[in-house]
């Protein structure tokens, strides 16, 4: 009885905090697109963002094993060069502007995505992932949902 009640104490718990995550995420997600697209306005990009579904989050946690604590991608932003050429010669003074802006947690190149995944704390306390590629690869991923 008393393990059946922490099961549901641990279940209320976590139902309270995405409640509030959800909600910090939708106040907060205009505000943070415009400070990753003002450290993209130099380039000729795009800005993608969207907030994880609950229904796509249970599907994460279920397919991948994780627990809540272990997603990185409540929010996730991409960030698309138009010019391959431009994200090459770039993407070394795009991320040493990210470091000066925020506090990144890990930088995940992916070589075999073309794509390099890099995880961000903004000043708020939130963290997300950060994606970014060109915009022939994007193309690509897109349709494999990746």
């Amino acid at each position: 009885m008393v393990v059946v009640q922490q099961e549901e104490n641990k279940n209320i718990n976590f139902l309270q905090l995405q409640t509030r995550l959800f909600n910090q995420l939708n106040q907060n997600k205009d505000q943070l697109d415009e400070k990753i697209e003002g450290l993209t306005s130099e380039y000729k990009t795009t800005l993608k963002s969207r907030i994880k579904d609950r229904k796509g989050l249970a599907e994460k946690l279920q397919r991948q094993g994780k627990n809540p604590n272990e997603v990185s991608d409540y929010l996730g932003q991409r960030i698309i060069f138009d010019d391959p050429g431009e994200f090459a010669n770039n993407i070394s003074d795009f991320i040493t502007k990210l470091r000066n802006n925020y506090e990144v947690l890990e930088v995940d190149p992916k070589p075999q995505l073309r794509t390099i995944h890099i995880q961000i704390k903004h000043p708020s306390g939130i963290s997300n992932e950060l994606q970014i590629r060109p915009k022939y690869v994007d193309s690509i991923l897109e349709k494999q949902h990746i």
